[in-house]
């Protein structure tokens, strides 16, 4: 009987150790198992952050790309109303010189704009006119050729040319020798003057803003 009560003993031992061998293996495992998922948790945050950082980088960008975009179709907006304005200043400009009355006032301005082109060419020079002044001036050349000289301070001598301009006013003068123009006609003084008068447009429509 003591035989058989031995062996009882030895198998509950057994089996005890089975047991605690079983919960040592389950434990294990679930701590790796434990392990596993923080480290899975872990890398999901770090990708999530990764993503988050990119999305946030992208997003700058596309902002930084809209801004400039949409200041870049500002200025452009405000350049092409501006250059519209202009053009409608010059065109203007050049209406009230074409219907400009060829009077005394005329007279005056016409031998101011000569009288630069002469000192320009050293005195003398052939002076070409659009075909209406040339019709109404060349009876009284040789007064305007006086005036002329008046304005240049100097002796000038100025043949009036059988060639003729297609100009709102003004004149086109050409040395002697011919290798030398002055042009002295209302559109040049006006394309002169584009530069000052669209920093002037600016000026009053939009703030200065030279776009």
């Amino acid at each position: 009987m003591k035989v058989v009560g031995d062996i009882g003993k030895l198998v509950e031992e057994i089996r005890r150790r089975a047991e605690e061998d079983a919960r040592a293996v389950l434990e294990r495992a679930r701590r790796a198992a434990e392990l596993e998922r923080e480290r899975a948790r872990e890398e999901a945050g770090r990708l999530i952050r990764e993503a988050e950082e990119r999305a946030r980088r992208e997003a700058e960008v596309l902002l930084r790309r809209s801004v400039a975009l949409s200041a870049r179709k500002a200025r452009a907006k405000v350049s092409s109303e501006r250059e519209r304005l202009l053009e409608e200043v010059f065109d203007e400009a050049l209406e009230r010189a074409r219907s400009m009355p060829r009077d005394g006032r005329y007279f005056q301005v016409l031998a101011g704009l000569l009288a630069e082109g002469v000192r320009a060419l050293g005195g003398e020079a052939e002076v070409m006119l659009p075909a209406q002044d040339r019709s109404e001036l060349s009876g009284r050349w040789e007064e305007l050729e006086r005036r002329v000289g008046e304005l240049a301070g100097m002796q000038v001598r100025l043949e009036l040319s059988d060639e003729t301009i297609s100009a709102s006013g003004g004149a086109v003068l050409r040395s002697p020798d011919g290798r030398k123009l002055y042009d002295a006609t209302f559109e040049a003084r006006l394309e002169a003057l584009r530069e000052s008068l669209r920093w002037e447009v600016s000026r009053m429509l939009f703030g200065g803003d030279d776009g």
